[in-house]
């Protein structure tokens, strides 16, 4: 449980390290991450980084695309690719767990809300965390052995109207 929520303050320490401000834009633009496995709608142009990390069962790759609008909305969207015995010793349901967990520690904030969701049939989680820095509206999804993270960090006064289009942009490629 520990070596995810170590990747979950990893990714987020990453998504909200230096992202570029970018205007008030639509989600018109596609982050430029098919040759990663899927496509996301994000504002702007994401700064992209990528990982890996050691644990005790191997090597999790991870990457992340993140990118900030003028508001100070974060848009991040993140994977990292478990070791297949890793990701076979344990239900999906784990792994959403812990992602929930460690994101909601990180943050130092509440679970307001949360609700199972899916993604062309993979497990996954939808919840919001509340804390003095801020809210966040995210999703997990676990798809094989890689775990799927997107989230939009906001202030609540403000909101961030296309949380939920970029929520619900991320597509599979086969």
């Amino acid at each position: 449980m520990k070596r995810f929520a170590t990747l979950a303050v990893l990714a987020l320490s990453v998504m909200l390290g230096t992202a570029p401000a970018v205007g008030a834009e639509t989600l018109a633009q596609v982050a430029q991450t098919a040759s990663h496995g899927f496509n996301i709608r994000m504002p702007g142009t994401p700064q992209s980084q990528f990982q890996d990390v050691q644990i005790p069962g191997g090597k999790v790759s991870t990457g992340a695309w993140t990118t900030q609008t003028a508001e100070g909305v974060i848009y991040s969207v993140s994977f990292a690719d478990y070791p297949e015995p890793v990701a076979k010793a344990r239900p999906a349901k784990d792994f959403l767990d812990e992602g929930e967990a460690g994101l909601a520690n990180q943050l130092r904030g509440t679970v307001r809300s949360k609700r199972d969701v899916a993604l062309d049939g993979n497990p996954g989680r939808e919840f919001t965390v509340s804390s003095e820095n801020g809210e966040v509206k995210a999703r997990n999804y676990m798809v094989g052995r890689r775990l799927y993270t997107l989230l939009v960090l906001y202030n609540p006064s403000i909101g961030a109207p296309d949380a939920d289009k970029f929520l619900g942009s991320l597509a599979l490629r086969k």
